[in-house]
């Protein structure tokens, strides 16, 4: 039996020789077995196509959700100022970012060692 990677290499006349080789013994129930396939793909096919029932409604339940959700949830659209003086926010911002900072650093420097073992390992393995 031929794999894959070998039917794709014949040629058309080689192709054409295998499908006009009349030694091959065919099944008799073939015939009919692909009668049946193709009268069912067409059935299928002529049939209408239905939409499920439940679409319309799942649709509308979504729209009054999101139109609950706007309605009773008293979402604020804008964040509440909680400084009175911008110098004293600019401030507590810049504590923010330096404390953002050391944390970053601090995780930078645990997996140094790491770092250092993985480029070991990789000019070793150059080598």
């Amino acid at each position: 039996m031929k794999t894959i990677e070998d039917i794709e290499k014949l040629t058309d006349e080689q192709l054409s020789q295998i499908a006009e080789d009349r030694s091959v013994k065919v099944p008799e129930s073939l015939a009919e077995s692909l009668e049946a396939l193709v009268g069912a793909a067409a059935a299928i096919e002529d049939e209408p196509r239905r939409k499920p029932a439940f679409i319309p409604w799942a649709i509308a339940a979504a729209v009054a959700a999101v139109l609950a959700t706007g309605i009773f949830l008293n979402v604020p659209r804008r964040p509440k100022d909680t400084f009175s003086d911008p110098l004293l926010a600019y401030a507590e911002v810049q504590k923010s970012f330096d404390r953002i900072s050391q944390k970053a650093a601090t995780a930078a420097g645990k997996s140094v060692p790491a770092i250092e073992k993985t480029e070991e390992l990789l000019n070793y393995i150059s080598k």
